[in-house]
């Protein structure tokens, strides 16, 4: 008898072991159709032809779809069901251009974890695509994303050797680009990003512009979201910045967007996309965004958002130039006929200050001697001791001050 259960509970184990690689792919298929309808809802595509086998070890998925500018792709995927513990489940996905089915348009690797969490690996292959308003290529690209379970945490990694952009009248070039980020969901509708980016070296050149070169370009940053309200932080550090012939070294700042009302912002973004969507006229489509956007405007900015520039720094020929900025707003009462009837109502409102040190000779580059005299009459330059000139500016409630001496608001003051 006791060998007869041994036998039974043996032969229950082992038909359960053998069935994981089954259920891990009913899981599967039934994860892979709530995710399908999912990405191309959002995608805004209609598949033309839907495929899906299940097997007991591997299933096998096929899509194609057609988007709006008539191009047909081609999604596949090879889902293998692991063996848990010991084996992983794996998806090798690849979408593919059907005008060019040799070259996948994108290749993908998820593995799923023990604990539910996904780690994907994405490699896109050198392409280039043209319009008629330019063309835009790239090296190949590496993506991982590292996905925890019921999206509680997202970290993304991405690598770029060189992207280049065309236009008809300017050219941007790109060389050694990483992203890393780190998101999270909050209370809001927004996830808390933290970012790093990286560019090894940067051109910006065109018909009308002096070229442009940046070298070391590190950007870090994130946002915070409380109270229906996103405040967002940036540093950049940047070696080296070259303009036509004038170079500058070690340049840096920090800037932040604080208090910044949520439900404006996207009443703000969900106008755009609908305004986009109506295909109007450039002149026409100007117009009616200002009018619709206005209101939207003055709600964000009567909720007193505040920006800040602390600790400018840029390394000249000349010497080296610091400085600060502060804006804040306050609520104001009036409406949109209120403000183009009496726009000092928002000079009212605004609060500003600014700091900064310069090198005289780099102040005399810049502006022309009688300009130069002017400020220095009117008490806007401050020379130091040390070949540099400062000056202290503030707004407050309308009033403006330059060194805390009072400064009248006119063009003649430029």
């Amino acid at each position: 008898m006791k060998k007869s259960l041994l036998i039974t509970l043996t032969t229950t184990v082992l038909i359960g072991i053998i069935a994981i690689p089954y259920a891990t792919g009913v899981v599967a298929e039934k994860k892979y159709s709530s995710y399908e309808d999912r990405i191309y809802s959002k995608l805004e595509v209609t598949p033309v032809e839907q495929t899906y086998q299940r097997n007991w070890f591997n299933s096998y998925a096929q899509a194609s779809f057609k988007t709006d500018d008539n191009h047909n792709y081609l999604l596949t995927q090879d889902i293998d069901h692991g063996f848990y513990p010991i084996q992983k489940p794996v998806i090798h996905t690849i979408i593919q251009d059907l005008s060019n089915a040799n070259k996948p348009l994108l290749e993908m690797i998820t593995t799923v974890q023990l604990n539910a969490d996904t780690l994907t690996t994405i490699k896109i292959p050198a392409r280039s695509i043209k319009t008629d308003k330019g063309e835009l290529q790239w090296q190949a690209l590496d993506v991982n994303i590292y996905m925890k379970r019921h999206l509680a945490g997202i970290d993304v990694n991405f690598n770029g050797s060189k992207i280049q952009l065309d236009t008809e009248k300017e050219q941007i070039i790109i060389n050694n680009l990483k992203l890393a980020a780190d998101l999270k969901p909050d209370e809001s509708d927004l996830m808390q990003i933290l970012g790093n980016l990286f560019i090894g070296d940067m051109q910006i050149s065109g018909e009308n512009l002096e070229t442009v070169k940046l070298k070391g370009i590190n950007f870090e940053g994130g946002n915070q979201n409380a109270d229906q309200h996103i405040n967002l932080t940036m540093k950049t550090d940047v070696q080296q910045l070259q303009v036509g012939t004038e170079t500058y070294n070690s340049n840096s700042v920090e800037l932040s967007l604080s208090h910044w009302d949520l439900a404006s912002l996207n009443d703000i973004k969900n106008t755009l996309v609908e305004l986009k969507q109506q295909n109007l006229p450039a002149d026409m489509l100007q117009n009616v965004a200002m009018f619709r956007l206005m209101p939207y405007g003055i709600k964000l900015l009567n909720n007193t958002p505040k920006v800040a520039v602390k600790n400018f720094y840029m390394n000249t020929a000349e010497g080296n130039v610091r400085g600060n900025l502060e804006i804040n707003m306050e609520p104001f009462q009036g409406g949109i006929f209120s403000l183009l009837n009496n726009p000092s109502i928002l000079i009212k409102a605004l609060n500003a200050k600014l700091e900064l040190l310069a090198p005289k000779a780099l102040v005399k580059k810049a502006i022309k001697q009688e300009k130069e005299d002017s400020w220095l009459e009117k008490g806007i330059l401050i020379p130091t001791d040390n070949d540099y000139y400062q000056t202290k500016i503030k707004l407050t409630k309308g009033e403006l001050k330059a060194n805390d001496k009072p400064l009248a608001m006119d063009a003649n003051v430029y």
